[in-house]
């Protein structure tokens, strides 16, 4: 019997407990999106709330703001946008099912990074601490469980290849 195409292509991987974690983490990320995630009243005149994607968003595009080095503009906001784009390149592994522990390290220190949030590093920007909000901590979540399995899966795949 001979393989397809398509087998020739993405042969099958198995997997196992930590793409399963990468997996839940996804889906989090995904709630996260959808959910408040921060308290907007009187900071954006359309709503009181703002769901994780907006919040994302706004912080990206805020990149404009710090190129006109406008006072408004704030590198930590942006940056923390930004994680999200390598938080995206993670769905390649799930989709290749083979992972990268590189990633995992990358995303456990966006998590720390965008931890900071806790310690109010806005500046002019007034997102402080209570006005994060269910969303806020979804996201963090995510990034742990899809940090944590990145790396671990990666680190199991590569010592399985080296025996």
């Amino acid at each position: 019997m001979s393989k397809t195409s398509d087998q020739k292509t993405f042969p099958h991987r198995p997997v196992g407990f930590w793409y399963w974690i990468v997996v839940l983490g996804w889906a989090i990320y995904l709630i996260s999106l959808s959910v408040p995630a921060v308290n907007t009243e009187g900071l954006l005149f359309f709503s009181d709330t703002e769901p994780g994607i907006g919040a994302a968003t706004w912080a990206i595009m805020d990149i404009g703001s710090i190129l006109a080095v406008d006072e408004h503009g704030s590198v930590y906001w942006v940056v923390s946008g930004l994680t999200n784009l390598l938080f995206l390149s993670s769905i390649v592994s799930l989709i290749r099912r083979k992972s990268s522990a590189g990633i995992g390290v990358l995303l456990l220190g966006s998590v720390l990074f965008n931890l900071g949030w806790l310690l109010e590093p806005s500046g002019t920007v007034d997102v402080s601490r209570d006005r994060l909000l269910v969303g806020y901590y979804l996201w963090i979540a995510s990034y742990v469980l899809v940090g944590v399995g990145q790396s671990a899966w990666g680190w199991k795949q590569s010592t399985s290849q080296t025996s």
